[in-house]
């Protein structure tokens, strides 16, 4: 499937479709009406960027422009609860609602567990992804919660001009409400005591979402 893509240079790979099989989330605003295995635009974010479970570095890393619809990070507002016990992490990692052909091709990554700082112990197994705030900036790539071999690199975000800023990128979609990002941190002071991962209208990728029963729009990545 990638050979077929990249035949036709990469301005055919930004307008890739993948088919989200199940519609198995809430839809709302573009989404709504959508019939299961719909389309979904996707973008190019990484060139060897992942780690493959089974050793070396995953070629291509594809993220959804558009939401599938959407869903609570869990059912509970439960700081307790690991970073791989969440509901939408449960969901995602096996592949979410990829179509079959989809789910059989991509290769599962290790992605960083993010618990604010540094040691951030095993990874987690994903075929199916939300990115991390510290994927996304540059002051956390650099203390090795990023992408690439080491940790320190940031995704790319490739279009037809090359490679953008992901907080352009991201705000360039049009981003009407909260997407969710990957891990949450402890927060003092905050309601339920932690902060998850979340990008706004404006592309910022941050900590900031003190509810996981938010229903909240997701970007669902995975790699070739």
């Amino acid at each position: 499937m990638v050979d077929a893509l990249a035949g036709g240079g990469c301005d055919r790979l930004q307008g890739a479709s993948w088919a989200w099989s199940r519609g198995g989330s809430t839809l709302a605003g573009e989404n709504a009406g959508r019939s299961d295995n719909a389309l979904y635009p996707l973008r190019i974010i990484g060139l060897n960027q992942d780690e493959k479970t089974s050793g070396g570095m995953a070629g291509l890393t594809f993220m959804f422009k558009e939401s599938p619809g959407t869903r609570q990070y869990n059912s509970a507002d439960n700081a307790n609860i690991g970073h791989t016990q969440n509901d939408i992490s449960k969901f995602l990692d096996p592949g979410g609602d990829l179509c079959s052909t989809v789910k059989n091709a991509a290769v599962a990554v290790l992605k960083r567990i993010d618990n604010g700082t540094t040691d951030y112990g095993p990874r987690i197994n994903a075929k199916a992804f939300l990115l991390s705030p510290r994927e996304l900036n540059r002051n956390n790539s650099e203390s090795g919660m990023g992408v690439g071999v080491n940790g320190d690199e940031l995704y790319l975000f490739l279009d037809k001009n090359g490679i953008v800023d992901s907080k352009e990128a991201l705000k360039e979609w049009g981003l009407a409400k909260q997407y969710w990002l990957r891990g949450f941190i402890s927060a003092s002071g905050q309601p339920n005591g932690f902060l998850v991962g979340l990008c706004d209208s404006q592309g910022n990728a941050y900590y900031g979402q003190s509810y996981m029963t938010a229903n909240q729009g997701y970007l669902p990545a995975f790699c070739l």
